[in-house]
């Protein structure tokens, strides 16, 4: 008897062992990847066992919240002609792809195609891979997905996107959002895209943010950076360098019904485009703008522009027909604009003028956005605490009547507590296609002008 419960005990007890050892492998969340050494028979448990391709691994893995998997890739170049590889790489729900660093695992599409791509996918991440050479489709391709991209390089591909993030939606709520794109510490360089963006963002409820990226040596007919339909998601670009590169259109576009992109300690320099940034909602905060050839470099339209803090110097303009209602290359074009301890400094401006507003339809908002924009006052145009010194009109400026820094100013602008200094330029130009309506005048309060004013307006009897 004594025997028979010894013998029950002992099969309870490997019951429960084996159950164990089930219960751990199927919890198991770190599964490897090893294109040189590895092959797609092994268990895929252990660096020692690993797989042979990236695509077995994700077919064999079934993530889920309570077990994410995390694939550890070993360095290696992976693509159809070295071990195999089968793009696009389908990621899903989370799951982690990790490398041992984008300078040495490095998923190469052949330009034969696409890299990954995600559906309806919720916490997946990308960390410290290369996406190289993809053609045709983007290197990350993402639909109705939740995101992030942390320590990556994405370069060399051609003819689309290099990376590509929308929503489905068709009628989006504003309680929910369906996807957000995080690229965080990465370097996307030296991508061609001939009629798409290098980085695009679509749709009303995505979130997206570009967190301390480098973007250098991009060309496109498009921009490199399109930020579109954010009706409820809003976008955020911020410590990012964007330098030497070549867009048709923007460096970075941010287009839709009540879009509001926010541009904080960034430097945009040495680009060649149509406009730096052109949006129908945007703040530039603690930013620096620099040696950019383009038409202009701040072009805003339908709502508000917030400058705080910024440094916009150096840039050329062009002289150059680019928009149906006929802008020529200023700096500023905008229907609202708010500036707050800025610099503005040796600019070119190719139709002698910093700022310009066109007025197409007789349009007035008044100080209605300044809660949108954070700011207080009146005015279309506020101009505080800024120092704009030694810009010049370029080669069209014989066609000024004036060369004052302050001349022919017709729409309502508020200047306060700002030094003008050493300019060859009007401030601002205002077009108003509807002659009935009378210009709304011009403030200048408590501001070192150094004589540089005239033409008409109510100029504040104080100035220092």
């Amino acid at each position: 008897m004594r025997l028979k419960l010894m013998k029950a005990a002992y099969v309870s007890m490997l019951i429960i062992a084996l159950l164990a050892i089930s219960a751990a492998t199927s919890l198991a969340t770190d599964y490897y990847v090893d294109g040189s050494n590895g092959d797609d028979s092994n268990s895929g448990l252990r660096a020692q066992d690993a797989w042979k391709t990236i695509t077995h691994a994700l077919q064999a893995v079934e993530p889920s919240a309570s077990s994410p998997a995390t694939i550890h890739v070993a360095a290696g170049t992976y693509a159809a002609s070295t071990n195999g590889e089968s793009f696009p790489l389908v990621l899903n729900s989370y799951t982690a792809l990790v490398g041992e660093g984008p300078g040495t695992t490095v998923l190469d599409a052949e330009h034969l195609g696409g890299i990954i791509r995600l559906e309806g996918a919720s916490q997946a991440t990308i960390t410290s891979l290369c996406l190289d050479r993809a053609s045709g489709d983007p290197a990350l391709y993402c639909c109705d997905t939740f995101i992030t991209v942390t320590d990556c390089h994405i370069q060399n591909n051609r003819e689309a996107e290099a990376i590509f993030c929308r929503s489905q939606s068709k009628n989006p709520r504003r309680d929910r959002i369906m996807g957000s794109l995080t690229l965080r510490g990465c370097r996307i360089n030296n991508n061609a895209a001939r009629h798409h963006s290098i980085i695009s963002k679509s749709g009303l409820d995505v979130l997206f943010a570009l967190e301390w990226c480098a973007i250098e040596g991009n060309t496109t007919s498009r921009s490199i950076i399109t930020h579109s339909g954010a009706l409820i998601a809003h976008g955020i670009v911020e410590s990012c360098t964007i330098r030497g590169n070549t867009a048709s259109a923007a460096i970075i576009y941010a287009c839709g019904y009540f879009n509001y992109l926010d541009v904080s300690r960034c430097l945009i320099e040495r680009n060649s485009c149509g406009s730096v940034i052109w949006a129908s909602g945007v703040r530039l905060l603690h930013s620096i703008i620099r040696d950019n050839h383009a038409d202009r470099v701040l072009d805003l339209y339908d709502y508000y522009g917030v400058f705080r803090g910024c440094v916009i110097e150096s840039n050329e303009m062009r002289a150059e027909l680019f928009r149906s209602h006929g802008e020529f290359g200023w700096l500023i074009a905008i229907p609202e604009l708010f500036l707050d301890d800025c610099l503005i400094a040796r600019n070119t401006c190719g139709e002698g003028a910093l700022f310009k507003t066109v007025d197409q339809y007789g349009c007035r908002f008044g100080s209605s956005l300044a809660p949108l924009a954070d700011s207080s006052g009146s005015g279309r145009i506020q101009i505080h605490r800024c120092s704009m010194a030694n810009n010049h009109g370029g080669a069209r400026d014989a066609l000024n009547t004036s060369k004052r820094s302050i001349y022919g100013v017709g729409d309502s602008i508020d200047i306060q507590d700002c030094v003008f200094q050493g300019n060859a330029v009007a401030l601002h130009h205002y077009y108003i296609y509807d002659t009935r309506m009378k210009p709304w005048p011009c403030n200048v309060d408590h501001c070192c002008l150094e004589e540089e004013f005239e033409g008409e307006g109510n100029f504040v009897a104080d100035p220092m």
